[in-house]
């Protein structure tokens, strides 16, 4: 749908690995979104990375499946605001099929309105970067991230763990190869 959306029916040549075709997704519908009749900010700036990266941290620290549509309104505004006198963001990104919106019962029998990624393998790839790329930025060698000590290993913990982190376990092991050359197995010797 993303990709037909663009004006494509397959992935254009030259695209080699998932990172390539999921930062091709974005930067697509961020140029549509910069545009005039949408959002009117730089293209050159790409928001809808932004946004999504910010979403992606907030489901990370709250350790939850969804965002509540509150929580991801102001935090995809919050990044829109500094690049763009317009708002609503995230009805764009809802509209653009990055984000899907339903309603979520709460344990006290309630419910809320909330948003997550629309693609379960895109979130896990989009999510396994953003882990990626804070490791890098927190200068701890991505080598040693899933050790014992390092910042990733709970999501590699043990058996349990990884069936549960199934999906970025996925996205873990084509990622890494492309950025590192190594596989996630050789990273795991606890396993």
């Amino acid at each position: 749908e993303g990709l037909h959306k663009l004006g494509y029916t397959k992935v254009p040549d030259g695209f080699q690995g998932i990172t390539s075709i999921i930062e091709f997704f974005i930067s697509s519908i961020n140029l549509r979104l910069s545009q005039p009749d949408k959002l009117e900010y730089p293209s050159a700036i790409n928001v809808v990375k932004k946004a999504v990266n910010n979403l992606i941290a907030e489901k990370i620290k709250s350790k939850v499946h969804y965002i509540s549509y509150e929580t991801a309104f102001k935090i995809a505004d919050d990044v829109l605001i500094s690049f763009s006198s317009k708002r609503g963001l995230l009805e764009e990104l809802i509209s653009e099929g990055v984000l899907s919106k339903n309603i979520f019962w709460k344990s006290d029998k309630s419910y809320e309105e909330g948003v997550y990624l629309a693609y379960e393998r895109f979130e896990d790839h989009l999510t396994a970067d953003y882990l990626i790329i804070n490791v890098v930025n927190s200068k701890m060698p991505l080598a040693d991230a899933f050790y014992p000590a390092g910042e990733l290993f709970h999501y590699v913990q043990d058996e349990h763990t990884c069936r549960i982190n199934r999906g970025l376990i996925e996205a873990f092991s084509i990622q890494l190869p492309e950025r590192i050359g190594m596989e996630l197995y050789e990273l795991l010797p606890h396993l």
